[in-house]
């Protein structure tokens, strides 16, 4: 059995949720974005760091990978160079 989709009504793919994804936050009363830094190696969590209106981080959390398949993907950010160097104390 199959279902064709009216030419006008195909749906939208959803897109895979990838590190350095940017999706729009539901509540922006000071979280505007959700920046996908990690997914854990299950491949079922992400963590992500939120930012505001002006990119400053805002806190930080980890959602399961279904939940940020039903947020808006806004934009991209690459991550891959992101390097921090450590000092001893």
């Amino acid at each position: 059995m199959r279902f064709n989709w009216p030419e006008d009504q195909i749906p939208d793919p959803i897109p895979i949720v990838e590190v350095g994804n940017v999706y729009l936050s539901k509540c922006r009363t000071v979280t505007h974005a959700w920046v996908v830094v990690a997914i854990k190696p299950s491949g079922n969590t992400v963590v992500c760091l939120g930012i505001d209106s002006e990119g400053e981080i805002t806190t930080g959390t980890a959602y399961a990978i279904h939940a940020m398949e039903t947020k808006k993907l806004i934009g991209r950010c690459d991550l891959s160079d992101m390097t921090f160097d450590m000092e001893a104390p």
